[in-house]
């Protein structure tokens, strides 16, 4: 089983889930036998399960979609700077506007308290 043990803070969970969903549209876009993506998927939706079943409590009330900073994602940084925001939410349809400015903002933070 992927991903046993859920971390307890919800935003490295939120990443667990965003890793999941990379998988997911990496083997549609490579063009992955439907046995894969079908394993993927159940992967995927068996973790947003897990996750939910682990973090219920921390979560109600709140909403899961808000936007999440992955200023710890290299990959991710990279394209965030090299393309526009249009371009850049484009490529990763799983992440939101929100997201992008959480993660713009995260950025301004730590540039400007050195």
């Amino acid at each position: 089983t992927k991903h046993p043990w859920f971390p307890r803070n919800t935003h490295l969970g939120h990443c667990i889930i965003d890793e999941e969903i990379g998988e997911i549209a990496k083997d549609i876009n490579d063009g992955a036998p439907m046995s894969q993506l079908l394993r993927e998927v159940a992967q995927g939706a068996v973790t947003c399960i897990r996750f939910l079943e682990h973090h219920e409590d921390e979560l109600l009330g709140t909403s899961v979609c808000s936007g999440h900073s992955f200023i710890d994602d290299a990959d991710k940084l990279r394209d965030f700077f090299q393309l526009s925001k249009d371009e850049f939410l484009a490529s990763y349809s799983y992440l939101t506007e929100e997201d992008y400015e959480a993660t713009r903002e995260a950025i301004i933070e730590k540039t400007t308290m050195g």
